[in-house]
């Protein structure tokens, strides 16, 4: 039961309407009840010709069919509502927990998959909830009501229309639990297809540069017919069973029927009781039909609800101080002290006991190949991920003592690919402050020497950018990202090569709007090109996971080491070309 416990608790909020529906319900069942009756009464006024009694017949045949409209029609604005809150609140709460789970959680992850959870999975799962609430409970208390006023009037050919209820559920029970595997496996091939297309889409570019249209549509075709393959299986067995219980049905009533008019013929049985029997199992029969449809439909839903669950479970989240210190006037000092990290995919060490110190107001350079650590321990600044061992402290404080919004707040980043929001120019520049006025974001732009091209926008600061920024070319999307880190006014700013995808006029522009937003501020920066980081207070050389040297550019090159041959294969490379 404990893993239903977030269904109830997430229906908590709605128990008034959700009894107000079972209140609803009772009145739909004495509806129900009372037409088994009113068919006798029929048959009696025909037999015995008491016609005067036919007006107040049919007003009462109108009003109880009138009735049970209303209550289906009530039951499904309520539940509608109740059903579609659910899922809105719980996609909520689905995206709150993607959005807050680690980098470790989302370097494993596949956007489509997780768009596929947020998506189809909870919509599934809202929706069998709704008609669940809806239907089961009234199409239930249908079939039992019917079931014991047919038990009082007569026991024998109750239990003769009811001997094929096992084999009824048997079937819907079967078929069910087949279609949820088959379910789950749909749900997946469409994630992986949502993954494929929204990948290819966004790197559009790329796969047209290299002819590869034919290849990505057969890939998200192949998924596409894998689901097609197994929808209709799910489709042969969900009618193998409707086949299966409308034949038992039919065993029901004729058995009924059979029965009854052997009763009538030795006297056992009046033929209008007969006629109430025979309505009573006409009652029964759509609310079965309803009962295996949601069942069936649920134990599928049930599918995406263990999908939900899978990511709903996850504790892979960097924990918040419970009583988080807070800092004022931060200038900025970084200390890491046996700093180690390793990825929980990796069974080596990404960083090797670091200890380094950033002075406030300095500037380091990270300087290393491919694989060294650089990114790694870059990120550990912001938490994006927690040393293995080892701690970061921010201006004397532990950083894990500060909350993540107090830290990252401190902390501005510039990566190598500029990130941009679809939205405007302004919302996305006042994505890290977003109440700065109109002045500052012109400040601000001007100081990233962006304001010249926006300028030239068709709407200036109002201008909608597509997805991505795709808009912009990629210098004027960096110095967006530039002037966006001005905004924020960070004291620890991160530059994560940020010149290094860039033609030589833009990185001009670029390398200038930096030397502004560094000025003043502790900076960390990770570049490949050695001639952006001459300049640098203290330049380190890592190699492996482990510091292997430090100091300025002159003392290094000096000390003839590592940081020498990278800088002599960097020039002999320029002059080269």
């Amino acid at each position: 039961m404990n893993k239903y416990k977030p269904l109830f608790q997430r229906a908590r909020p709605f128990l008034g309407l959700i009894l107000l529906s079972f209140g609803i319900t009772l009145v739909y069942l004495t509806a129900n009840i009372f037409t088994m009756p009113l068919a006798r009464d029929i048959i009696v006024i025909l037999s015995e010709a008491k016609f005067a009694k036919v007006p107040g017949t049919l007003a009462l045949v109108v009003v109880l069919f009138g009735i049970r409209q209303l209550c289906e029609s009530a039951q499904a604005v309520l539940m509608g509502y109740v059903g579609h809150r659910l899922q809105v609140d719980w996609r909520r709460d689905l995206f709150d927990r993607m959005l807050r789970l680690s980098m470790t959680f989302h370097s494993s992850q596949k956007v489509g998959d997780l768009l596929t959870r947020l998506g189809g999975d909870i919509g599934m799962v809202g929706t069998a909830i709704m008609r669940n609430i809806q239907k089961l409970v009234p199409q239930s208390l249908t079939i039992l009501g019917v079931f014991v006023y047919l038990l009082f009037q007569n026991w024998q050919l109750t239990i003769a229309a009811t001997l094929v209820f096992p084999g009824v559920i048997a079937v819907i029970v079967v078929a069910g639990n087949r279609m949820k595997r088959i379910v789950r496996e749909i749900q997946e091939s469409a994630a992986d297809g949502a993954h494929i297309a929204q990948e290819s889409l966004n790197h559009v570019g790329i796969v047209k540069g290299f002819v590869r249209e034919t290849y990505e549509l057969n890939r998200f075709h192949a998924l596409n017919i894998f689901a097609l393959k197994r929808g209709i299986r799910t489709m042969l067995i969900d009618h193998a069973s409707i086949v299966g219980v409308s034949l038992m049905q039919l065993v029901a009533l004729t058995s009924v029927v059979g029965f009854g008019i052997y009763q009538v013929k030795v006297g056992q049985l009046a033929a209008a009781e007969l006629s109430q029997f025979v309505v009573g199992i006409a009652l029964i029969i759509d609310p079965m039909n309803t009962i295996s449809v949601l069942y069936k439909d649920t134990v599928s839903a049930m599918a995406g609800y263990d999908r939900v669950l899978d990511i709903m479970g996850q504790s892979d989240v960097i924990v918040e101080a419970k009583a988080p210190a807070s800092l004022s006037n931060v200038s900025g000092e970084l200390v890491l002290n046996s700093v180690s990290f390793r990825y929980p995919s990796s069974t080596a060490l990404a960083l090797d006991g670091i200890d380094l110190t950033v002075k406030a107001g300095s500037m380091v350079a990270l300087v290393g190949a491919s694989g060294a650590g650089k990114s790694t321990l870059i990120q550990l600044i912001p938490r994006f991920f927690d040393p293995t061992s080892g701690s970061i402290m921010l201006d004397g404080c532990d950083i894990r003592d500060l909350s993540l919004a107090e830290l990252r707040n401190h902390v501005g980043i510039v990566p190598q690919e500029s990130v941009l929001f679809t939205g405007t120019v302004a919302e996305n520049l006042r994505y890290g402050k977003p109440d700065a006025t109109h002045e500052a974001l012109i400040s601000a732009a001007k100081q990233a020497n962006a304001w010249s091209f926006i300028e030239a926008l068709p709407d200036g600061l109002d201008t909608y950018l597509g997805a991505r920024g795709h808009r912009l070319s990629g210098g004027q999307r960096q110095r967006l990202s530039i002037a966006r880190a001005i905004l924020k006014d960070p004291a620890v700013l991160i530059l994560d090569e940020a010149t290094s995808s860039l033609d030589s006029e833009s990185e001009r522009l670029v390398q200038d709007a930096l030397d502004k937003l560094m000025k003043n501020r502790t900076t960390i920066v990770i570049a490949h090109r050695l001639s952006t980081i001459i300049r640098a207070d203290q330049i380190v050389v890592m190699q492996r996971g482990n510091i292997i040297e430090t100091g300025t550019h002159t003392a290094l090159l000096n000390a003839g080491g590592i940081y020498k041959k990278f800088y002599e294969l960097q020039y002999t490379d320029t002059i080269g070309g």
